[in-house]
């Protein structure tokens, strides 16, 4: 079956000779890193009287029946205008998008049509070029490296949260955690050369579990039969060799910067009013206020910190950083009426590495239903990030608090709406993780994974297994991955990809 396209659910002639470069989900997740911003591709349509016609009614073109080398038969059209798009390979739905007229080409008396085409689903796989595997939250998993713990994974448990937790079912392994599977790196040991003590085998990270955490940091998930099976659920990625980490406690005390943060000079992280008309019900516009964490430094031994207002540090080592955001902010909104309120309130924190925004996070929610005048929470929370530093990289803090989806019941005239958030001892400590193999110390499971962009992680697995990745028709938010050869099935076993 020859390839369709289709563009506002109309389809497109296209030349069949030309090499139509929409295979994306191939070859540009096998070099994501590659990609900058929104990934399009541009590609040229033949000019016939069919792709004419539709052309003109979609992105308005001024026609012209004069079609000479000096005068364009398409006087003018709307660059800005978007089209729906779509692209089966074979009957397979290999893109979708949007589409959006560049240019009108008349070359040897033949007219064509440069068309960009703009895929949003790869945007999800962009996102893993802000993270590096070993920023990844791991912390359920630290332990205290013993050979009983290490024992235990052998029969299928992890320390989770503290708690010795099944990691397979059966026979059949979960994907999750870690193993401490017996590498020889070469290291001379403690005792007999055949013999290993339990500070010279490190963690193993099960890949499923890494890619998992990928996924949800790039708010995408998987539909899979290959990465759900045995096969991939037992892959480990071991330790990647040199040294082992040994970066102490004392080390870490040494390297790290404590404080607290400090409300404004109004006495509040964020606050502001606002009013507007309102009639019996009365919508108002959407929140979004971001306010910049300001702190008191408590400790900071090999001075990294900037400027405490607003809190600025200059990482002063290579390796990963905690950063620990807890404490209880005290949010409280309130009305010139006592009448029906309605909204959401959400609270994230952002992490800026080098001025680029590597991780948002939702840290507390609350929905305010039905209540009669003013809103009043208290929220506590307990917020830990890790993040991959390399010397001098300038970090900073933000805050943002969301008030969606808010309406006003039962008042006519002007109201006024006033939101203020106060921080209550709240610490920000960017702590310098141990990592470290020490009998009786902690594990940090995350210290043994390379220092590997998410992107490239994929790309790795995707060459490894030969994988196709696309985006599911009903949802682009999840990613069918199988490998290539699964299309070679036979017919009975063929996947049915519509």
């Amino acid at each position: 079956m020859a390839g369709e396209l289709y563009i506002n659910n109309r389809l497109i002639d296209i030349d069949q000779a030309l090499p139509f470069p929409l295979t994306f989900n191939i070859s540009d997740i096998r070099d994501v890193s590659a990609r900058k911003g929104n990934k399009s591709k541009t590609i040229t349509i033949p000019g016939t009287n069919s792709n004419s016609a539709i052309f003109r009614s979609i992105f308005l073109l001024t026609y012209s029946d004069e079609t000479t080398s000096t005068n364009s038969a398409f006087l003018d059209f709307d660059p800005s205008i978007k089209a729906t798009a779509r692209y089966y390979n074979s009957g397979i739905l290999e893109f979708n998008g949007i589409a959006q007229l560049q240019e009108c080409t008349l070359v040897d008396g033949v007219w064509s049509f440069d068309i960009t085409l703009v895929s949003d689903t790869i945007d999800y796989i962009g996102r893993l070029n802000k993270i590096k595997i070993n920023e990844l939250d791991f912390s359920e998993y630290d332990h205290a490296l013993t050979k009983a713990n290490q024992f235990e994974t052998w029969s299928g448990f992890n320390q989770v949260n503290g708690v010795s937790t099944p990691i397979k079912s059966g026979t059949n392994w979960d994907g999750l955690g870690y193993y401490y599977g017996l590498i020889d790196y070469g290291y001379r040991h403690h005792i007999a050369h055949d013999q290993f003590d339990c500070d010279e085998i490190p963690p193993q990270i099960f890949v499923y579990q890494i890619l998992k955490k990928l996924f949800e940091y790039a708010g995408i998930t998987w539909s899979s039969t290959f990465l759900e099976s045995q096969r991939f659920k037992r892959l480990l990625m071991a330790y990647y060799g040199g040294l082992f980490p040994t970066i102490t406690l004392a080390q870490s005390l040494n390297d790290s910067v404590y404080g607290t943060e400090n409300n404004n000079a109004s006495g509040f992280i964020i606050n502001g009013t606002t009013t507007q008309p309102s009639s019996s019900i009365c919508f108002w516009n959407d929140t979004n206020t971001i306010d910049i964490v300001d702190a008191t430094i408590t400790s900071d031994p090999i001075s990294q910190v900037v400027t405490s207002s607003p809190l600025v540090i200059n990482a002063g080592s290579d390796g990963v950083y905690n950063f620990e955001y807890n404490g209880r902010h005290q949010l409280d909104v309130s009305f010139s009426a006592s009448i029906l309120q309605y909204f959401i309130a959400e609270f994230y924190v952002l992490i800026l590495k080098n001025g680029v925004v590597i991780s948002t996070d939702l840290i507390y929610t609350d929905t305010a239903n039905n209540i009669l005048g003013n809103y009043s929470m208290s929220f506590s929370f307990n917020y830990n990030r890790q993040v991959n530093c390399s010397i001098n990289d300038n970090i900073t803090f933000q805050v943002n608090l969301q008030i969606r989806q808010a309406q006003s019941i039962g008042f006519t005239g002007n109201l006024t709406r006033t939101i203020e958030l106060q921080s209550t001892g709240v610490n920000v400590n960017f702590i310098k993780a141990v990592q470290e193999l020490q009998p009786g110390g902690t594990v940090a499971i995350g210290s043994f994974l390379p220092d590997m962009t998410g992107d490239v992680f994929l790309k790795g697995l995707t060459t490894m297994f030969n994988f196709m990745i696309k985006p599911s028709v009903s949802d682009a938010t999840v990613l069918e991955i199988e490998p290539l050869a699964d299309f070679y099935n036979s017919s009975q076993d063929a996947l049915n990809w519509t």
